[in-house]
């Protein structure tokens, strides 16, 4: 899932070919650099779903490992790189 806050882009979760992550990155434009993000503590998982309202992002939902539907729902603050 993605998502944009502050002029800066945060990108996580998903699946690759090692499985799934959990991991979150900010990409800063004017430094033209990725930087990683606290862990999402929700677990791995693909199919997240995101939205942001102010100055906060709001991760849900997706598939875990398992195939399980998750009905969950995350608030990220970029300012303290806290969930």
């Amino acid at each position: 899932t993605a998502f944009a806050i502050g002029g800066r882009g945060y990108l996580g979760l998903g699946s690759d070919s090692t499985g799934y992550r959990n991991d979150f990155w900010c990409y800063d434009p004017l430094t033209d650099a990725w930087s990683a993000r606290a862990v999402f503590p929700g677990g791995a998982r693909a199919g997240a779903s995101s939205f942001v309202i102010g100055t906060r992002a709001y991760v849900f939902g997706g598939v875990d490992i398992t195939g399980a539907e998750l009905n969950d729902l995350w608030a990220y603050d970029p300012v303290s790189d806290s969930w």
